[in-house]
């Protein structure tokens, strides 16, 4: 998988988002998505709103350090939670297996 970590181009811890390249950001939530796609099955258009709305959530409503600490969670750890696989269901040894495909390519 692409180095998706909070940095900015000099490798420099950020204190906040606007200093991350927004080419990190944009792989992010595409990875985000297409976990959505692929790994837990929920169609295209579906998942594309729900990162959309997450995507609008969290710069509308959280804190500048919780936005920040956002892109520390791993994308497989987001898609898991839109597509409402925590809890008492939990993610199935299958999907994690298709995640570490994707995992695998570039972002």
């Amino acid at each position: 998988m692409a180095d998706l970590h909070v940095k900015n181009a000099d490798e420099d811890t950020v204190t906040e988002v606007g200093e991350l390249d927004p080419s990190v950001i944009e792989a992010y939530w595409a990875r985000v998505g297409e976990t959505l796609r692929r790994v837990f099955n929920v169609a295209s258009g579906d998942a594309k709103e729900a990162v959309r709305r997450l995507r609008q959530r969290l710069e509308s409503e959280a804190g500048r350090d919780t936005r920040l600490q956002f892109y520390h969670l791993d994308p497989f750890q987001v898609a898991a939670d839109l597509a409402a696989r925590g809890g008492t269901h939990g993610v199935t040894a299958d999907e994690k297996s298709r995640y570490v495909d994707i995992a695998a390519s570039p972002c």
